[in-house]
């Protein structure tokens, strides 16, 4: 998979990420987007933390970015006499061998008995063919072998399977301040197109593209990501769903990219659709065994035991472009040699990423036909008394349910939150219909926890037409848990069912109502409601006791301005914020969507507001900011009608606070006069 130099960046879990940008990740590095996303920091600001857990959802790049963490780290201490080791678990079924390798190796040593850092990378807790319960209990008990003040560990998992047990283990052996957990964040729409620009790419077309097939959600990750370039390159468009966008993937992937080979005289033994089916076989074999790779040498008794060998995988035929395709010893290898397997090691292949090999497991079964008994042994935990999907198989699952209507139907009876991750678009509406009903159910019994982001981007795939009348039941009744109307209106605003504008409005005006539903209503409302609708809730815009948090008066005020309030009754408004949560939206909207709608026409009234703000040091966030970018755009505009006189007394009005006029710590400066 080809990969970009991109700027990553990491968000504790119990922070809110901003996907306002169009549902790309608001950018940290600029001055608006660190207000939106202020927790949110790159690798290199967390170097000094003990001990650091870095979770990440399958495909958001996780394994890339640390490792190109580990890299400039380990870069970096060219002179400083400390060190940096990548270490992958993904190989491992022998504890005897993992201990070995990890805590016997000669880095390890020299570490343990210098006085140097050890900065150790541990990647792939969650895909390591030993039970995670055991490989955390091993590592538990060799870090109390040594004293851990100069290892800097950093573990990584999928945020699903981290074992809470562990991080406890952790912070007995390093102390609970010193371990922290981080959370990689998606992509910024800059990252998404210097990869286009990469490639080639027509920017414009590509995001039409995304906008027609709903597909920033797969853009915002860069597994689907380069699934989608390498599909727009080719057709100047994108499929209509998922399944088609990954078959077509596949098939590209499996296609000879070597011109020169190209070019010869000599034919390829198997054509794209040939090595697609084959692949399709090796996928089911090393997915539902749980095998990690493939050994391609002779066996002769090496063969790890986490890997499975060429040789067991030979026999029968499989379909390839309408035909039958023999899978023999050297129909196995070209297939290898495809862009959807990467190097091992020596004499062994794996996936190049676990979802290549989830989608073609689930293809190759449900093209074989397979019946609801044999897919249900192949995905159900054999152990769980209530029957539920590994969860390790759950994106599998959700591959399956979208290719088997039989299949989707015991799956919405068992796990319905599992669809979310199918093809539901293609779903019959009476099947969406069913799922949304079983999400809310189990949202009302507090049984769905909804704080995935990519899952809730998930619910535009819901729409059908007698959603909103499922829905409203559930976003009005005071009586659903809290889940349960948060979930219903999420789904409302995702697929932007404008008929419930007028309901959520009532629900945001409503004193009485929980202020996270009313906050969630209005948030709807912004994005999804009319200008009417919008308008309605402009008495919001005062605050007061029942918006404790001046969350309501961010959200309507960013909805309202400037369209729809004049700058007199926007500066009537801004006021200090009522309660200690100073950078939310309220914070937000003062610091950065203000000053960048004022229309010169606007900027006597602006300059009163100024003269009258109290010294900088006693003002709440994103205050200050207004204050320098008003002086600037009057400073601008001076020349202009009816701006010196409130220009002069505003200036006036900060010289007497004892202060500069501009704040140098917004790295805003008047303009230069010649």
């Amino acid at each position: 998979m080809q990969t970009y130099p991109w700027k990553r960046f990491w968000s504790p879990r119990t922070a809110t990420i901003n996907l306002g940008d169009g549902g790309f990740l608001v950018d940290p590095d600029t001055d608006w987007g660190h207000a939106l996303n202020p927790d949110l920091v790159p690798f290199p600001r967390t170097t000094d933390y003990p001990c650091l857990i870095l979770l990440g959802e399958p495909g958001i790049g996780k394994s890339s970015a640390i490792e190109v963490a580990h890299r400039e780290l380990q870069a970096s201490f060219a002179e400083s006499g400390d060190a940096a080791v990548f270490f992958d678990l993904k190989p491992y079924g022998s504890e005897d061998r993992l201990v070995q390798d990890l805590f016997r190796n000669d880095s390890w040593q020299r570490w343990a008995s210098g006085k140097h850092l050890l900065y150790l990378f541990v990647d792939s807790l969650d895909e390591c063919r030993l039970r995670i319960s055991n490989v955390t209990a091993l590592f538990a008990e060799e870090l109390r072998k040594y004293r851990v003040d100069r290892l800097r560990l950093r573990i990584a998992c999928r945020t699903a399977e981290w074992p809470a047990s562990f991080e406890t283990e952790l912070e007995t052996i390093y102390g609970t301040e010193r371990v922290r957990a981080l959370e990689l964040a998606p992509l910024r729409r800059a990252d998404v197109i210097e990869a286009l620009r990469a490639n080639s790419i027509d920017i414009d077309g590509f995001f039409v593209e995304l906008s027609r097939l709903g597909a920033v959600p797969f853009a915002i990750k860069p597994i689907t990501l380069n699934f989608l370039v390498n599909v727009y390159r080719r057709g100047g468009q994108l499929p209509v769903t998922s399944r088609e966008l990954y078959l077509h993937g596949c098939r590209i992937l499996c296609e000879e990219a070597d011109p020169t080979r190209r070019e010869s005289s000599r034919p390829s033994r198997l054509s794209a659709e040939d090595r697609l089916a084959i692949a399709g076989r090796i996928a089911a074999v090393t997915v539902f065994s749980n095998r990690n790779a493939l050994w391609a040498d002779i066996d002769t008794g090496n063969v790890p035991a986490e890997d499975v060998s060429v040789e067991s995988i030979v026999g029968g035929q499989e379909t390839g472009g309408g035909h039958e395709v023999s899978a023999t010893d050297a129909a196995i290898r070209e297939a290898l040699t495809t862009g959807l397997f990467s190097s091992r090691g020596a004499h062994r292949l794996g996936w190049s990423h676990a979802t290549y090999a989830q989608f073609l497991a689930a293809h190759h079964v449900t093209q074989h036909g397979l019946s609801l008994p044999q897919l249900l042994s192949l995905t159900v935990h054999p152990d769980d008394p209530d029957g539920r999907l590994v969860p390790q198989l759950h994106e599998v699952a959700g591959w399956i349910a979208g290719m088997s209507q039989a299949f989707f139907q015991e799956v919405l009876r068992r796990e319905p939150e599992v669809l979310l991750r199918s093809d539901v678009t293609a779903a019959d509406p009476e099947d969406r219909a069913k799922l949304v009903e079983g999400l809310l159910l189990l949202a009302d019994q507090g049984l769905f926890v909804d704080t995935d982001w990519s899952r809730r981007e998930r619910y535009a795939k819901l729409l059908h037409r007698g959603l909103p009348d499922q829905l409203r039941p559930y976003i009005q009744s005071r009586n659903k848990h809290v889940v349960a109307r948060r979930v219903a209106t999420d789904i409302a605003e995702a697929c932007r069912l404008t008929e419930l504008q007028g309901l959520l409005a009532g629900i945001a005006l409503d004193d009485s109502d929980l202020i996270s539903a009313r906050t969630n209503a209005a948030a709807a409302v912004r994005r999804i409601g009319d200008p009417p609708t919008q308008l309605r809730l402009k008495p919001l815009i005062a605050g007061g006791r029942s918006d404790p948090d001046d969350e309501l008066r961010g959200i309507v005020l960013s909805a309202l301005w400037p369209g729809q309030l004049t700058a007199q009754e926007l500066f009537a408004v801004l006021t200090p914020p009522s309660g200690d949560n100073v950078i939310g939206p309220y914070g937000d909207f003062v610091s950065r969507q203000v000053a960048s709608h004022l229309d010169p026409s606007d900027l006597p009234v602006a300059l009163e507001w100024v003269a009258k703000q109290p010294a900088r040091h006693t003002m709440a966030f994103g205050f200050d900011n207004l204050v320098t970018q008003v002086l600037l755009s009057g400073w601008a505009h001076i020349d202009a009608p009816g701006i010196l006189e409130p220009f002069a007394i505003a200036v006036f009005s900060r010289l007497t606070h004892h202060e500069g006029l501009f704040d140098t710590r917004t790295g805003c400066s008047p303009p230069h006069s010649s």
